[in-house]
């Protein structure tokens, strides 16, 4: 599991627990977040995933997880009935490849389904993505850092650029540009500072 999908899933569980432990009577949100830990596994494990459809519970095991819908009497006898099972007619090991069978076609369903959302979610985020300034590869002219000294002020008749670097990438604001100099080291400039060498 990634680091993005662990920050995810402590999201859900978060607003999952604080949904849970507010009480709408009272207008006050409670903080024994323990008590209501049970009712929260118990309805993530029903709950569909907009990418798939399925419940996790339905993906780890191969069957959705039944609850509880009547009330019982505690006042009615319990009537204890023996049941003769014929285990002639049982073969364990075929209903367990066919159950396996049944959760592995699950699996590749779910697989297929995130391949397909994956996809969806990257063509929509591209729409919206941000185009770097500089692409990897390139080559750019650097300008020296000399606001406010007088000692490498830069003079009358000297270049503004004087020096060259290979772009490696930019940061996500595209406020500073990585780049690698002449001798190899790594270094980060703001891009005000950086011109595109056309050839």
């Amino acid at each position: 599991m990634s680091q993005g999908q662990i920050e995810r899933l402590n999201q859900t569980i978060g607003r999952g627990l604080t949904k849970m432990m507010w009480d709408e009577k009272n207008q006050l949100q409670n903080v024994n977040w323990k008590d209501n830990l049970p009712k929260f596994v118990f309805s993530y494990n029903i709950t569909k995933h907009s990418a798939h459809n399925k419940t996790p519970r339905e993906v780890m095991f191969g069957y959705k997880l039944l609850g509880i819908y009547q009330q019982f009497n505690y006042n009615d006898p319990i009537v204890l009935q023996e049941i003769e099972v014929d285990n002639s007619q049982i073969d364990l090991s075929t209903t367990i490849e066919s159950h396996l069978e049944k959760v592995s076609t699950i699996h590749n369903e779910v697989n297929d389904q995130l391949g397909k959302s994956k996809k969806y979610m990257l063509k929509h985020s591209s729409v919206h993505h941000r185009t770097t300034l500089y692409e990897p590869g390139q080559l750019v002219a650097i300008a020296p850092d000399t606001d406010m000294n007088p000692a490498t002020r830069k003079r009358k008749f000297q270049t503004t650029f004087n020096n060259t670097a290979t772009v490696i990438g930019m940061t996500n604001n595209n406020k500073t540009i990585i780049v690698e100099t002449s001798d190899g080291s790594t270094m980060r400039y703001p891009v005000k500072r950086v011109r595109l060498i056309k050839k």
